[in-house]
């Protein structure tokens, strides 16, 4: 059964508040017996299918860009090759396996020194908010997503309770939650 178990929400920083501006969008990593991300722009839903395990957030940045960095080249020539605008159905499913063609770690380079440079041009620039749930293959890349080149905060599960589906026996906490206090 798949679970969403990361999100990343792209916006603008807000420049005394913190946290992240009105009109930010979102997309959502959803795990289990395959991995996707999903993301919904005008009125459409549109899935990714990433490579494989090990490209899953490289896969979500570009998705990220393809959707909504408008003044991103590799996400413009992304858009024009993957997204179908024309067609009139409400999702759209789109395995990157099924783009041999097309480089995708070339892709995401250009995209990392787009987002490097951007962070220069631009006072009003990029900012990603990752909210990784408990057990996400995201927690595991943390350094990754902390070396991006645009504004970015990380959430993680500070506190977590859970009971089993089948009893009232509790599964896990955090004890030390209590010192975090």
């Amino acid at each position: 059964m798949a679970t969403y178990s990361a999100q990343i929400l792209i916006g603008t920083g807000h420049s005394n508040d913190g946290g992240i501006s009105h009109g930010y969008k979102r997309v959502e990593l959803n795990e289990g017996d395959s991995v996707t991300w999903i993301a919904n722009k005008n009125g459409r839903r549109y899935v990714w299918l990433p490579r494989d395990v090990n490209t899953v957030l490289e896969d979500g940045l570009l998705m990220v860009a393809t959707m909504y960095m408008k003044k991103s080249p590799i996400g413009q020539a992304l858009a024009a090759s993957l997204l179908d605008e024309g067609d009139r159905q409400n999702f759209s499913r789109i395995s990157l396996k099924d783009y041999a063609d097309t480089d995708f770690t070339a892709a995401f380079k250009q995209l990392s020194a787009e987002l490097n440079s951007e962070v220069q041009q631009d006072r009003q620039h990029l900012k990603l908010i990752f909210t990784i749930f408990n057990g996400s293959i995201l927690s595991r890349q943390l350094d990754q997503i902390s070396s991006l080149g645009c504004d970015v905060e990380i959430l993680t599960t500070s506190y977590l309770k859970e009971y089993s589906p089948w009893s009232d026996e509790q599964l896990n906490s955090h004890p030390e939650f209590n010192a975090l206090q």
